[in-house]
């Protein structure tokens, strides 16, 4: 979500899905008489909160002795990848996201000003601290945020030049970018990254930075895990749905959280609770997509996945009725188009081939939750050679991918074994 995930109460039930994706991602609507004068405002009440907050101080300290205290580059500039609009509505004005975007500009600010005083301190120079250019970038900034970010010695740019400003010298601070955006971004090894939406209170980013049980409450996973949308299409396959959805990685207890929601109605649920997780072997269940196509099941995924903030993004699994005779199901990945300039791959050109495009593995069950870890978390430079570029060489005669195979491949790939240019963006 390019400006923190949305919350289910944000997402009216009437609102029209074909146009989501747009509204996501067009510039904000501040109130009509909000001037820069009274977003300034504004934007200081969230910063005396934030800089009170013990969620800062732990920050804080956490920066001073463990990361910035450490040997490391120094830090040229700040890129800010999805802050979200401190002054307007989005979603086409459905959505109030903008005291969440200012809590994440004030911990911004607070983080950079500790950079520069440690930089004042060390290595580099009063021109160095003078010429670190800190950039910001985000569809939904209207003309008010690029206002209010100037005046605070921000740069409001367009995609991809926040993208491409990421190098091994950068600081990026990416509270609201898409994993698709931080997986190609993260190879070129930023000196510091802050990532996960900042809410008003303890965040998952900032939790992370101390070890207080005190003052952090539990995190058991519940509140902030994602699964994969796992559709059944077909009658006799239904028997078959709990294997799939009891599959657990290796060295996972059977306990352990599943790696699907079970997507039973085309209604979307309300919050994740309406959704199983789990079945138990012989328990029968309803589904509203018995019968339906690949086409349906992808299409009804991409019109819902970014009305809530608790199902992953493009990739979705199905059981149809060869998986009652096989114990295949279908991943379906879909690679939507971006403003960034595709991998370029020895021996393979640019990677994936196609955008807007789903990609359909068919696997043996057991494999199935490999595919979320593999494009959503891991590197291009381990998974685009062999699950792009290889996938119909992996691809058995009765159409079965072989997962294991690409693995391999994925590990063993090495750019200087071909007569082209290495991976690069």
């Amino acid at each position: 979500m390019t400006d923190g995930a949305a919350d289910d109460e944000d997402i009216p039930n009437n609102i029209d899905t074909s146009t989501t994706t747009r509204l996501l991602f067009a510039p904000s609507e501040p109130p009509p008489k909000l001037n820069l004068t009274e977003l300034r405002k504004q934007f200081n009440t969230h910063l005396e909160t934030w800089e009170s907050s013990q969620t800062w101080q732990h920050l804080k300290n956490a920066l001073q002795k463990d990361v910035l205290g450490q040997s490391q580059p120094a830090i040229e500039n700040v890129v800010c990848i999805g802050l979200g609009s401190p002054s307007g509505f989005v979603q086409g004005g459905w959505v109030d996201r903008r005291s969440v975007a200012m809590y994440q500009l004030a911990a911004l600010t607070t983080i950079i000003d500790c950079v520069k005083q440690h930089h004042a301190t060390s290595t580099s120079t009063p021109q160095d601290l003078a010429e670190m250019k800190i950039i910001a970038q985000d569809p939904v900034f209207n003309t008010l945020d690029i206002e209010l970010l100037s005046s605070l010695g921000i740069t409001a740019v367009d995609s991809p030049e926040g993208f491409n400003a990421v190098t091994d010298k950068t600081f990026l601070f990416a509270p609201g970018a898409e994993r698709r955006h931080l997986r190609l971004m993260l190879p070129f090894n930023p000196v510091m990254v802050f990532g996960g939406p900042l809410e008003e209170g303890p965040s998952l980013a900032a939790r992370g930075f101390n070890d207080d049980d005190d003052i952090n409450e539990k995190d058991d996973g519940s509140k902030s895990m994602t699964h994969v949308l796992l559709f059944c299409t077909a009658e006799e396959a239904k028997p078959f749905v709990w294997e799939v959805m009891s599959a657990r990685a290796p060295g996972q207890k059977a306990d352990d959280p599943g790696a699907f929601y079970l997507v039973e109605s085309n209604v979307l649920p309300a919050d994740r609770s309406g959704y199983k997780t789990s079945l138990q072997k012989g328990e029968t269940f309803e589904s509203d997509f018995i019968g339906a196509s690949l086409e349906d099941c992808q299409k009804w995924a991409l019109e819902k996945q970014y009305q809530v903030n608790f199902i992953e993004d493009d990739i979705i699994v199905v059981v149809d009725a060869r998986s009652a005779q096989d114990k295949t199901v279908l991943v379906s990945h879909y690679e939507p188009n971006n403003d960034l300039s595709p991998w370029v791959f020895a021996g393979f050109g640019a990677l994936p081939r196609e955008f807007d495009t789903w990609y359909n593995y068919r696997v043996k069950f057991s494999y199935a939750r490999i595919f979320d870890a593999a494009f959503n978390y891991s590197s291009p430079q381990v998974v685009y050679p062999a699950f792009f570029g290889r996938k119909e060489d992996f691809t058995d005669e009765q159409g079965v991918f072989d997962v294991a195979a690409a693995e391999r491949f994925s590990m063993e790939y090495n750019p200087e074994d071909y007569w082209v240019d290495s991976p690069k963006l």
